[in-house]
């Protein structure tokens, strides 16, 4: 018989989690979810192709949307250092007596998408559960068509356990879920890798990011591995040329970088 498994009645979500680049609050009226509601009304429609919600016409909809999102979760709103309001996020399936909740109900505004600020969030929240709380699993689940939200959970550490066909009918149409865990024995090594990646250090003069690899160098078949990996190439080459040459290969490597940052970053 396996050994018996120490249970927490804590529940995630109820404090402020601090980070250099994000707080996160838990959402409380008016403020901030005032600024919130007003947020997600301004957000363009494709934002909320995959999403179990929205688009909204006014705040007052977003408002009736959160409010009824809070009866099943605890709700967090994701403010910038300058007390703006630049999305928000949410622990589902709370389940303390099995020390699990899950990642959902993610909504980054324009400022907020591929951002420093959109992967620290991650981080604060995946480290409440497991450092805070001694939570055993962290979920994440998806519209299985939405590739951008399978990436971002690899990236995070999350690994892919399947999918659920015809899970659900979604604003009309069928929705294949699918499912991604993080368990806590995972977590103290990808916990590490995160820190390494947001820390100042890993950044140049222009706020790129100069080592990707440090969250890729276990999945050599992603796109920010080989990007990467290019992209040093790249920018070796100048000490070799002259003139336009050496010019150009600079800004290649400099325009493909780049590019690993809007594509695979977050």
């Amino acid at each position: 018989m396996s050994p018996r498994v120490p249970l927490t009645d804590r529940l995630p979500g109820e404090t402020a989690l601090d980070g250099h680049h994000a707080r996160l609050v838990p959402l409380q009226w008016p403020d901030p979810a005032d600024a919130l509601c007003r947020l997600m009304a301004q957000e363009r429609e494709e934002l909320w192709t995959y999403m179990l919600w929205g688009p909204f016409s006014s705040p007052k909809d977003a408002e009736n949307a959160l409010r009824e999102r809070q009866e099943t979760g605890n709700t967090m709103a994701i403010v910038a250092p300058t007390g703006a309001v630049m999305g928000t996020a949410s622990f589902l399936r709370i389940r303390p007596e099995h020390g699990s909740a899950e990642l959902g109900s993610i909504v980054y505004g324009q400022a907020m998408q591929r951002s420093l600020a959109g992967t620290e969030a991650m981080f604060l929240m995946m480290r409440h559960l497991f450092d805070d709380l001694a939570y055993r699993r962290c979920e994440w689940k998806c519209n299985a068509e939405n590739d951008r939200s399978f990436r971002a959970a690899e990236r995070l550490g999350f690994t892919f356990e399947g999918v659920h066909r015809q899970d659900m009918i979604a604003k009309g149409t069928n929705r294949d879920t699918a499912w991604f865990s993080l368990l806590d024995n995972e977590w103290p090594e990808r916990s590490r890798a995160l820190s390494a990646w947001l820390d100042p250090s890993n950044r140049d003069e222009t706020g790129l990011v100069l080592d990707l690899l440090v969250l890729d160098e276990q999945n050599p078949r992603s796109l920010g591995f080989q990007l990467e990996a290019i992209a040093r190439h790249l920018a070796s080459l100048p000490e070799a040329m002259e003139g336009a040459s050496r010019t150009e290969a600079r800004r290649d490597a400099l325009a493909l970088r780049t590019a690993v940052q809007l594509v695979d970053v977050d």
